[in-house]
């Protein structure tokens, strides 16, 4: 048989004694009005906190709380922001978008890395430039393109080189092999 009861109800409130309801073969239906609440342990959850569990099958972050676990599975992150303080992003993928602002630098390798850009836009600690096609190294207005050798060494050029204008040499030129100078004649003037 069943049992109806009508109007307000109070079940094992003031014992201390277990309450079970229902059984493992049966089914359990509890309705209420929006105001309804289960409190468990001091912790009240309401309406509206049930409302957002219906239909999802994932686990769920709200975002009044602080969360300090992975969060995996989220898919797209469309909007908001990763603000001060969130800590490191760790990916053995690909991170792909139109702007990558590194405020301090930009670093490569493991743990920390070695900085390769610098926040003025320098390189540094650079180890080979490699271009499949034409290299071009320019200045913003007129400014001078220093090759630096670190004092000890060299400008090795192994190819042809062509300088397209006046070259000056402050220091002294040594000579491996043949060099052929192109001289201009001067003008006489009597």
């Amino acid at each position: 048989g069943g049992l109806t009861i009508t109007g307000t109800t109070s079940i094992n409130t003031t014992g201390t004694s277990n309450t079970s309801l229902g059984n493992a073969t049966g089914t359990v239906t509890l309705t209420g009005a929006t105001g309804s609440t289960f409190v468990f342990n001091g912790v009240t959850v309401d309406v509206t906190e049930f409302n957002r569990l219906d239909g999802k099958d994932a686990a769920l972050v709200d975002t009044n709380d602080a969360v300090n676990t992975a969060i995996t599975g989220t898919g797209i992150l469309a909007s908001g922001s990763i603000s001060t303080g969130f800590g490191s992003i760790l990916t053995g993928n690909t991170i792909t978008g139109t702007v990558l602002n590194g405020t301090t630098g930009i670093n490569t390798g493991a743990s920390a890395g070695t900085q390769r850009i610098d926040a003025s836009g320098n390189l540094v600690n650079i180890g080979n430039l490699t271009s499949t096609g034409a290299l071009t190294v320019a200045t913003a207005a007129n400014g001078n393109i220093v090759l630096n050798a670190n004092g000890t060494g060299i400008l090795d050029v192994q190819d042809n080189a062509t300088f397209a204008g006046t070259m000056t040499v402050t220091g002294a030129i040594t000579r491996w092999g043949l060099v052929l100078l192109t001289l201009v004649q001067p003008t006489l003037r009597p």
